[in-house]
C-alpha cells in the first residue's frame, strides 16, 4: 500500500476518532509537567514532540470539517422532514380517510390495493412507505414513517377534527370494511 492510500484511509475516519486524537494531543501538549512525569510521558523523544502538535492540529481541523458535514446533514434531514410534514395540509378527503383509519385503529400500517391511487399519492408525498417484496396485491402493506406517525399522534385532533366525531370516524371505518377501498 502506498502512503497516499494510507492518508486517504485516515481521512475516511469518523469524526469521533479525530476528536479523540485531538483531545489526546491537546492533553500531551498542555498537561502540566508533574502529571506527564507520573504518566511516564515527560521524557518523550525530541523527534516525536513536533509531530504531536502537527497531528493534534490536523485532527482538530479534520474533526471540525466532519462536524460541519454532520450538522449540514442534520439540518438537511430536519428540513426534509418538515417539508414532508407540510404535505399533511394538502391531503384530499380520501387521503385523509387513510390517516383517520390508522389513527382510529392506532396502527401505522394499512393494507390497501397495490394499484390504489390514494395510497400512491401518499407514497409520492413521502407520507407512506410501500412495502417491498411479494404479497397479496389486494392487501398490500403501506406504512406511515415513524416521524410522520409521531406528528400525527401529537396533532391528531388538530389535523383531523373528524376524530372527535365518532359518527364521522365510524363512516370512514365502515367504508373501509365494506370494500370501497382497495379499488
Amino acid at each position: 500500500m502506498s502512503w497516499v492510500e494510507n492518508i486517504l484511509k485516515l481521512i475516511e475516519l469518523k469524526a469521533r476518532y479525530f476528536f479523540a486524537l485531538w483531545i489526546l494531543g491537546a492533553l500531551l501538549i498542555f498537561l502540566p509537567l508533574a502529571i506527564k512525569e507520573q504518566m511516564g510521558l515527560a521524557n518523550l523523544p525530541l523527534v516525536i514532540k513536533p509531530w504531536i502538535g502537527i497531528i493534534t492540529l490536523v485532527s482538530f481541523v479534520m474533526w471540525v470539517i466532519q462536524l460541519f458535514q454532520i450538522l449540514r446533514n442534520w439540518f438537511k434531514l430536519r428540513r426534509m422532514r418538515s417539508d414532508i410534514i407540510d404535505q399533511l395540509h394538502t391531503l384530499t378527503s380520501d387521503e385523509r380517510d387513510i390517516f383517520i383509519v390508522c389513527l382510529a385503529k392506532n396502527q401505522r400500517t394499512i393494507h390497501r390495493n397495490i394499484t390504489d391511487p390514494d395510497t400512491h399519492s401518499l407514497v409520492s408525498k413521502r407520507l407512506l412507505i410501500q412495502a417491498a417484496g411479494a404479497g397479496n396485491m389486494l392487501a398490500w402493506p403501506f406504512t406511515i414513517p415513524t416521524f410522520v406517525w409521531v406528528h400525527l399522534k401529537e396533532n391528531d385532533v388538530i389535523l383531523f377534527p373528524e376524530l372527535l366525531d365518532e359518527d364521522a370516524t365510524e363512516k370512514v371505518l365502515r367504508r373501509q370494511n365494506n370494500g370501497i377501498w382497495g379499488r
